[in-house]
């Protein structure tokens, strides 16, 4: 029903319509080529996802030829027009030099606008650049208060990231309690750093944590 909704509304010109379809055929139907045009029909009439969803498509070679280029192109128009992955897809690229010339700096800025859009992976990869002085200046605080927003918004990379800097002290107290929630935290929440950090902990007793066979 839901496929024949989209149908209706994408040959009446709706532009998310046309995306949704796309998605239905490219991921439900595993045909790629016939969702590409409809992606492109989208993205052409100011679908920022359906850009989005093209650019991926151009970056992994599905079904098309694999062009960085091209995919850069279309993540920068979808992070112009606002859409959080976009600007974190597009800031991938551009630190590690896909399409174009390697660019930290711009890499972290992209992060920043990521996260400020709402995209939790933006935060942590930002609160990462702020920890390790990737593109930023080094700034524990800073690297704290982006992987707890990170967290706080369900991305379990930012909870084991704030994890180690408590379980190591980096930036504030050494506080095994609170790494170990963090830990969990992730863990639940599918890292598998997460996982097998609590394990190691349970195992070896470490830091004043009970030993668990």
């Amino acid at each position: 029903k839901a496929r024949e909704l989209y149908e209706k509304g994408c040959n009446n010109g709706d532009k998310g319509a046309c995306n949704n379809l796309a998605f239905i055929l490219k991921n439900a139907d595993h045909n790629a080529s016939d969702a590409l045009p409809l992606y492109q029909q989208a993205c052409d009439k100011g679908s920022m996802s359906a850009c989005h969803n093209l650019g991926l498509m151009y970056r992994n070679g599905d079904s098309v030829p694999q062009d960085h280029a091209k995919a850069l192109n279309l993540f920068s128009k979808s992070c112009e027009g606002s859409l959080g992955i976009g600007c974190f897809r597009l800031a991938l690229m551009v630190e590690q030099g896909q399409g174009g010339e390697k660019d930290v700096t711009r890499g972290a800025e992209l992060y920043r606008r990521s996260c400020d859009l709402g995209h939790a992976a933006g935060c942590n990869n930002l609160g990462w650049g702020y920890e390790h002085g990737e593109g930023l200046t080094k700034n524990l605080d800073k690297a704290h208060q982006f992987y707890q927003a990170a967290c706080h918004d369900d991305n379990a990379a930012g909870c084991v990231n704030r994890a180690m800097m408590f379980w190591n002290g980096v930036g504030t107290a050494q506080d095994s309690d609170h790494a170990i929630r963090l830990f969990q935290r992730g863990c639940s929440l599918g890292d598998a750093v997460g996982c097998r950090s609590l394990g190691v902990i349970l195992k070896e007793g470490k830091k004043g944590v009970d030993e668990d066979p």
